[in-house]
């Protein structure tokens, strides 16, 4: 249904694209799905509301940054084909994302998982990356204007409220407020100028939603939620959802400090910190804000305080992350906790040693038999020879039949009148002269 006194055009046609449906209104416009006859894809259509449209220097304006902005060539970045303020009314094509924006899929899932939650980051920042590398700041960075499509891949839309560096010109007026009031940066509240690092900070609290599913500040009205973020900190992550590692929490502080000097200064250092976390390494850019942050600590700090508060080596090496922090496509699965303390194998030990003093009693059993063997050496058996010297006495006489066995050659001699058998196989005569006849 139309809204804010946009006429409907469902059915109608702007240019070449026929309007097939509504998908949203936004806070300059109403968001349309059309069909690009000659092209035959699918396009976002974003219809200026007719309080924008009757104003020619704000239509000019526009006009200018949107096109600005369509040289911005990113994947995590909504590409923008045609702006067309000659149309009535003024409108602009874009890519048509199939999807829904990240504010949906967080409440859709209540709160995200932290490693989920810094893919979104490190995608969002990549695409800030490169319009802040053009001069485009883009001043509403929030949930709702973040494609999420079916493979997982974030979108950055909706520069319609972008700043030029170094423009003379602003795209809105002192009337009007600049950006979300839940995501807006101590800059965009009036407290110094808007700079990339105010993009950041609504990056910061993006990531503060995406973890808790809810935004730090809340107010009765704009304004009292724009005095909340130019006096307080944000909270800190672990003050709602339990299991966050302190890394984590450090990045959060380093997107959101209030102090812009403490601020990251780029998103190419956010990107830098988060590839530093997903190989385990220590994030130099936080590591040098903490520095900095240390050294305007008050006097009072002890040196041990300075130090943690300064370096954060302890906090930042005994995190292990999951690969892959820049391109997660699914929800991933949290991982275990790391280890901080050993678990040492008591029985294993207790049984190896058991096992060691016995087989050093066995050897020493071994030896000493082996000792007493020697020095009480067992007699050798007597021999054939021996026995034919040395007979036995009278009672101790071999049994009947017992014969030695040779040894070394001896054989001993043959019974009396005891004649071998001839080698040719013939028996031997008997004796007595007792012969066969022939």
């Amino acid at each position: 249904m139309p809204k804010r006194g946009q006429p409907s055009l469902l059915g109608e046609k702007l240019g070449p694209y026929y309007i097939e449906d509504r998908l949203g209104q936004g806070g300059m416009g109403a968001v349309y799905l059309a069909r690009d006859v000659a092209l035959e894809r699918k396009v976002a259509l974003k219809v200026l509301l007719s309080r924008y449209a009757d104003d020619e220097e704000f239509v000019a304006r526009f006009q200018r940054e949107a096109r600005a902005s369509a040289k911005l060539n990113h994947p995590n970045i909504v590409q923008i084909y045609t702006v067309d303020v000659a149309s009535d009314p003024p409108y602009m094509a874009m890519e048509y994302i199939e999807g829904e924006n990240l504010e949906s899929f967080i409440r859709s899932k209540q709160r995200l998982e932290w490693q989920q939650a810094l893919a979104f980051v490190g995608q969002v920042a990549s695409a800030l990356a490169c319009a802040h590398e053009a001069g485009i700041i883009h001043r509403d960075i929030k949930p709702a204007n973040v494609l999420v499509d079916p493979s997982g891949r974030a979108r950055v839309t909706d520069f319609g409220i972008a700043k030029i560096v170094g423009s003379q010109t602003q795209l809105t007026g002192t009337q009007h407020t600049v950006g979300s009031p839940s995501y807006m940066s101590p800059e965009q509240c009036g407290v110094g100028e808007i700079v990339p690092a105010s993009d950041l900070f609504s990056l910061g609290i993006m990531l503060f939603e995406m973890v808790t599913g809810t935004v730090p500040f809340k107010g009765e009205s704009s304004v009292v939620i724009m005095r909340k973020i130019a006096d307080e900190d944000v909270p800190a992550l672990s003050s709602l959802v339990e299991g966050i590692p302190p890394a984590v929490e450090q990045l959060l502080r380093a997107l959101t400090a209030r102090d812009v000097s403490l601020r990251y200064q780029s998103a190419q250092q956010v990107l830098e910190d988060l590839r530093a976390l997903q190989t385990g390494n220590t994030m130099d850019h936080l590591q040098a804000l903490a520095l900095q942050k240390a050294a305007q600590a008050p006097a009072s700090a002890t040196a041990g305080e300075l130090t943690r508060s300064a370096t954060g080596k302890e906090n930042l090496l005994n995190d292990s992350l999951v690969d892959d922090l820049l391109d997660v496509r699914t929800t991933r699965v949290k991982p275990e906790p790391v280890r901080t303390s050993l678990d040492i194998p008591w029985a294993g030990i207790v049984i190896m040693g058991l096992v060691i003093v016995l087989g050093v009693l066995a050897m020493l059993y071994y030896k000493g038999w082996e000792a007493s063997r020697r020095q009480n050496p067992t007699p050798p058996s007597p021999t054939s020879e021996d026995l034919e010297l040395h007979p036995p006495p009278e009672g101790n006489r071999p049994p009947r039949g017992f014969h030695p066995q040779p040894r070394d050659g001896f054989r001993p001699p043959p019974p009396e009148g005891h004649r071998p058998p001839p080698r040719d196989g013939r028996r031997p005569p008997p004796p007595g002269g007792n012969q066969l006849p022939q």
